[in-house]
């Protein structure tokens, strides 16, 4: 939807612009005439000189204006490529952290399993490492905070880890190397 939203927009830029050099240049054609006819019918050439200098402030506006809006347009179409570049880039760098985050939560859980952590105990030890506080764990399992608190213990026994740090660290330090 956002391509075809800009899609229109630059062809409203271009029609625009398109308007405005076919305005000028009629303009031209038009003072043109009319000094032609001054010419003929002996105008004092000050006033013709004038519409001359009108002539060509306009004519290099207009230029100005068309050099102005294509170079913009080109910075538009380069920044559009490289979003475009960027969000294929995102895209790859999100399929690839999901696959890798998918192997480190298994080789996490087999671990666990290796431990000989019950079903309860595995699922509290992946919120710990997660970062979750006991109280937090408790509320969302909905049992006391004395209950993660022992469950926690039994994880750091059959571990061999002493607390919620080194059961995080074990396996951001084994991720790391």
């Amino acid at each position: 939807m956002k391509s075809y939203i800009n899609f229109i927009l630059q062809q409203k830029q271009t029609s625009t612009l398109l308007v405005i050099i076919a305005s000028t240049f009629m303009s031209l054609m038009l003072i043109a005439v009319d000094i032609t006819h001054q010419l003929s019918t002996g105008i004092q050439l000050e006033f013709i000189m004038l519409e001359l200098g009108i002539c060509l402030s306009s004519l290099v506006g207009v230029s100005f204006a068309a050099v102005k809006f294509y170079e913009e347009k080109r910075i538009n179409n380069q920044l559009n490529t490289e979003l475009s570049q960027a969000k294929t880039d995102a895209e790859v760098w999100r399929k690839k952290t999901r696959s890798l985050s998918q192997q480190f939560i298994k080789a996490i859980e087999d671990q666990l399993k290796e431990w000989g952590l019950s079903h309860t105990e595995n699922d509290i030890a992946l919120l710990l490492i997660k970062g979750m506080s006991s109280k937090d764990i408790a509320t969302l399992r909905n049992v006391t905070e004395k209950t993660i608190r022992a469950h926690s213990s039994a994880i750091y026994r059959k571990s061999g880890l002493k607390n919620r740090y080194e059961l995080a660290a074990y396996f951001v330090d084994n991720f790391l190397e």
